[in-house]
């Protein structure tokens, strides 16, 4: 399997929820890296900082490559096959410039329209300026395309001044950016507690402040719930002062603090 494959490779890799499989280390150069080695444990050649600029074909099979050296001459190689890896068009930076698309079609592919995907989501949330740089693990997002459901992920997601990032939203964007540009009204839910029910977090959230004093603030029990950065979001939220005292806040407030936390 693709697992044991890399395991051999020496790099050493951890299953997180959801099934989800990373390397140990945290760094995605370590697959990059180890696909590098065993390219070059085979003898296959590989050429830096040259540029495909043409499949080659002829009688209506390809047989080769012509690209641009590093010294900027243009040269061929002939291939029994050739594998048109280059990713799309959403991250030239990483080489994704829409090349492959081109080299589709100049061998017969029919090309349908590009759409963004795996693409970080603005959002137009009042609260998005206390976002930049806040992560949420293990929740579940919901896509609501004209009030329906489309999609359910769990995992990662998180915010920058890009947008809505991280596993959830990229699983997500396709969809996303399909229903936006068909001018459909979308809305990304996120249920911060997703292994609670509202009836579980409610306890929980009793027993939190059970065990306050009552002249600690509103802010004390966010911090139990959730990542200080989201702390002020939530009160603007619920439009509850954060240094409220913790004995002034009410049942419905409390109510409301388990919906916004279910999404």
């Amino acid at each position: 399997s693709t697992m044991r494959f890399f395991e051999r490779m020496g790099v050493k890799l951890v299953t997180e929820r959801g099934e989800r499989v990373f390397p140990a280390s945290g760094k995605a150069a370590d697959i990059a890296n180890a696909l590098e080695f065993y390219c070059r444990d085979y003898d296959v050649e590989i050429q830096c900082n040259s540029r495909v600029t043409e499949i080659l074909v002829a009688d209506g099979k390809v047989y080769g490559v012509e690209y641009i050296n590093r010294r900027g001459f243009k040269r061929k190689e002939e291939a029994a096959n050739v594998i048109i890896a280059t990713g799309g068009v959403s991250y030239p930076g990483t080489g994704s410039t829409g090349d492959g698309y081109i080299f589709a079609d100049q061998v017969g592919h029919t090309i349908e329209e590009v759409r963004p995907s795996l693409t970080p989501l603005r959002t137009s949330h009042p609260q998005r300026k206390y976002l930049d740089g806040l992560l949420l693990k293990n929740i579940q997002a919901r896509l609501i395309v004209e009030d329906e459901v489309v999609r359910e992920e769990f995992g990662e997601i998180s915010f920058s001044d890009r947008g809505i990032e991280g596993a959830v939203a990229l699983r997500v964007s396709r969809d996303a950016v399909d229903a936006l540009i068909d001018e459909k009204r979308v809305k990304l839910v996120i249920d911060m507690k997703p292994a609670l029910t509202e009836e579980v977090l409610q306890e929980r959230i009793h027993r939190e402040i059970e065990e306050m004093q009552p002249d600690e603030f509103f802010s004390e029990l966010l911090r139990k719930l959730v990542p200080k950065h989201f702390v002020i979001p939530i009160a603007h939220e619920l439009d509850i002062h954060s240094k409220n005292y913790i004995r002034k806040v009410t049942d419905a407030e409390i109510h409301r603090l388990i919906k916004v936390l279910k999404g």
